[in-house]
Formats: C-alpha cells, sequence, structure tokens
C-alpha cells in the first residue's frame, strides 16, 4: 500500500512540476528594416504566449531599452515550459512589432530578435491607465504611467524631460519616484468619477498622448499563406522558391510573423527568411501571422497560422527536385514581380539556365524591352538595364536565385535564373 501510495505522490509531483510556472532571461537584438541595430528603443515583455491579450499592446509585464548595440535582456515570469514568452517594440506608426521564443526548460535563458520599420521618435510613449478602488471614504485612486518608446541617452533631447499631465483643465508636472526618471512617469488621481481624457507630454514641445476610453475593438480578417513556386523549385537543384502571399483588410496592417521551418530550429521573425535543411526530408512549414486595424476607438488584433508540408522525399523527387544532402526554401515576395506574372509563360529566352557564370536573356525584338531589374531572392535590386538590343549578357552575379523583372511596351513580365 505505502509502495502505491508513493507511486500516486511522485505520479502527482511529477505532473504539477511539469505545468509549473517559471521564469528566466530573454534577450535579444532589434533591427531596422536593413537589419541595421536600433539603440534605444523600449523592449516590452508581454510573458506567456497562451495568455497574451493581443487586442492590447499596454498589457505589459515590464520594459528595457536596447543599448548601443540593439540589445536587450529581460526577465520573464509565469511562463509554462513549451509555451512561448513574448517581447515587443511599438514603432513610429504606432504599430506592435512582435517577437517570441519557445521556452524549452525552467528557468531557460531565451532569444527573440525583433525588426521593425521605423524607429519612434523622442515624443513617443505607451501611456496606460489603471484604477483601483481606495477606499468608501476616499473613492477610487486612477493610476495613470508613461513609458517613453526612446531612451534619453540615445532620442534627440535638447531640452528638460518634464512629464506634463493635463485632465479636466488642470495641468501638472509630476514629481518622479526614485526608480523613474526621464523615461518613465506615474500620475495618480484621486476621484469618485472618472477623471476623463487624460494627456501626457514627454516635453512641452510633444503632442500631447491622451487616453481614457476603453478601445471596442470592432473585428477585422486576415489570413496566413504561402505556396511553392513548382516550376523553378524544379529548375534551380536543391533550392525551393516559396511565395508569402498573406493578406488582411484593406487599412489594416500586418506586424508579426513567425516562420516554423518543422526542423526542430529556432522560429524566425521575419517576412522573407531563407532556410537551410541539414538533410533531406518532408518537413511541416508553419506562418504565423498578427495584423492590427487601427479604429476610432482602439486598435483591433487578428492572428492566423497556415502549415503546408514542403521539402525532398527520399529519392529526390519534388516536393521538390534535388540531389545530395540538404536544401534550402527562400521566402520571397510576389510583389517583386507581380501577383498576376506568376507561373505566365515569357516571351523571354534565358540560356543556359542554371549558369555557372555568364547567361543570355534574348527577346523578340518587337517586344520593346525598355528595363530589366536583377532582383536577389530576397527582393534587392542587384542592378537595373537599359538595352538597346534585343539580348543581354548577365555575368558577375554571386551563387543564389534572381528574378530578372523586365518592364516593356507591352507590360510586366519576370523571369528566373539561378547561378550555381
Amino acid at each position: 500500500m505505502k509502495k502505491i501510495l508513493f507511486s500516486l505522490m511522485s505520479f502527482i509531483l511529477c505532473a504539477f512540476m511539469a505545468q509549473a510556472q517559471t521564469w528566466g532571461v530573454v534577450q535579444g537584438q532589434v533591427v531596422d528594416a536593413n537589419q541595421n541595430p536600433v539603440p534605444g528603443v523600449s523592449v516590452f515583455v508581454y510573458g506567456a504566449y497562451s495568455s497574451y491579450n493581443f487586442q492590447n499592446k499596454k498589457n505589459y509585464e515590464s520594459n528595457r531599452y536596447t543599448n548601443g548595440n540593439g540589445f536587450y535582456s529581460g526577465s520573464y515570469n509565469n511562463v509554462t515550459v513549451g509555451d512561448s514568452v513574448m517581447v515587443g517594440v511599438i514603432d513610429c506608426n504606432d504599430y506592435l512589432r512582435l517577437g517570441w521564443a519557445v521556452i524549452t526548460k525552467p528557468n531557460d535563458s531565451v532569444q527573440a530578435n525583433i525588426q521593425i520599420p521605423c524607429v519612434p521618435t523622442a515624443c513617443d510613449a505607451l501611456v496606460t491607465v489603471d484604477s483601483m478602488y481606495w477606499s468608501p471614504a476616499v473613492g477610487a485612486l486612477f493610476q495613470y504611467t508613461a513609458a517613453s518608446l526612446r531612451d534619453s541617452n540615445f532620442a534627440a533631447i535638447n531640452t528638460p524631460v518634464t512629464h506634463t499631465w493635463s485632465y479636466n483643465g488642470i495641468t501638472r508636472t509630476t514629481t518622479r519616484l526614485s526608480w523613474e526618471g526621464p523615461n518613465e512617469d506615474t500620475l495618480w488621481i484621486f476621484s469618485n468619477t472618472n477623471p476623463g481624457p487624460v494627456c501626457y507630454q514627454r516635453m512641452t514641445s510633444c503632442a500631447p498622448i491622451c487616453v481614457g476610453t476603453t478601445p471596442t475593438p470592432t473585428g477585422h480578417s486576415c489570413n496566413a499563406d504561402f505556396f511553392v513556386d513548382s516550376v523553378n523549385s524544379i529548375n534551380f537543384n536543391g533550392q525551393i522558391v516559396v511565395w508569402e502571399n498573406s493578406t488582411t483588410d484593406a487599412g489594416a496592417s500586418i506586424i508579426g510573423y513567425r516562420w516554423d521551418f518543422g526542423d526542430g530550429s529556432a522560429t524566425v521573425n521575419q517576412q522573407y527568411p531563407s532556410h537551410t535543411y541539414n538533410d533531406t526530408g518532408v518537413y511541416q512549414v508553419c506562418l504565423t501571422i498578427v495584423s492590427v486595424a487601427q479604429t476610432a476607438t482602439g486598435m483591433d488584433t487578428c492572428t492566423s497560422t497556415y502549415c503546408d508540408s514542403i521539402g525532398f522525399d527520399s529519392n529526390g523527387n519534388l516536393i521538390y527536385k534535388s540531389s545530395g544532402q540538404g536544401f534550402t526554401i527562400n521566402v520571397v515576395d510576389p510583389a517583386t514581380v507581380g501577383q498576376k506574372e506568376i507561373g505566365l509563360e515569357s516571351k523571354f529566352n534565358l540560356f543556359p539556365n542554371p549558369t555557372q557564370g555568364e547567361a543570355t536573356l534574348a527577346w523578340e525584338a518587337s517586344i520593346g524591352v525598355e528595363q530589366i531589374d536583377v532582383i536577389s531572392i530576397n527582393g534587392q535590386l542587384i542592378r537595373s538595364i537599359a538595352p538597346n538590343t534585343s539580348s543581354i549578357k548577365l555575368n558577375g552575379l554571386e551563387t543564389g536565385v534572381y528574378i530578372l523583372r523586365v518592364k516593356s511596351e507591352q507590360g510586366e513580365t519576370a523571369v528566373r535564373m539561378m547561378v550555381q
């Protein structure tokens, strides 16, 4: 009986430990659209992915500022093993750019990098409001907190930070608490009624940021999606071209991408990543997007996940043709050539393709080619050519996949090219 009781207690203890919440360190780097480090921006830690409220970017646990090289380090709490810890940066358009990392063990130290298209200014701040009942005699205590999106050490601040608050015709410059400074400030208001819109200014030269209304989500849709360019993936040995094709409603913006390539590697928070597998096989690739729509009453958020099997079978058959071990997935933007042009027959002849050095692109003179752009698989413009004959020679390109975007009198089209 004791053995049975001991075994039962051990099972309960193990089950409890498996579900126990843990804490640890989350760190990473914030970069801009050109992969340059962004110093002095506020990184908000939102905690567990499963409990994060996507409707409210103000629901953060703590915030840290990146250093001169764009790196940050913070702590997370109350996250279970197997869940993800969420972090985010609010960009210059007031959109939350997310990053996350999976917790694989207790007290895990994880990395979550974030990319933002534009850097917030010295005037931008995240202002949050909370209220709690103090006592029946005094009424309610309303607490407002302002967290600046730029560290004063890196922002172009030429005047003192005053932290000015205004509400109901009252203007107050607060006395900062010992743990606060030019980057944060707190305002307390004792009132039996809601004080209404409360506005915050980091400096008198900044436009006020007002809060006091509860956002009412209106609901919008989004759809994560990608598909394989089967024609070019067959031609390009060991390379799979994937078109990222996610959509959201008009007026909304996709603010976060997370790719899980299904081989146990870390997820990638980029829209157009490239990922290399060590071994041939078929992998379950999943894309998760987060979309936001700014409404008159606040921010409405939508999430969507799409998965598909991609890879090479043991015979090297496509799921897409390859030889030897390993292959690479290249995710690209359909806008680089235009959605309508994908899969169309080309009036152009590119030979040899693939090439190990020089290739020739030829066409009928009647097409009237005006310009040819050579674009890398990640959307970077490599060169532009204005031909004066009905053919051009292409050389000096590094190994990789390229898109030749052709502009002519008859419209635009695209030709894929691979350099081995």
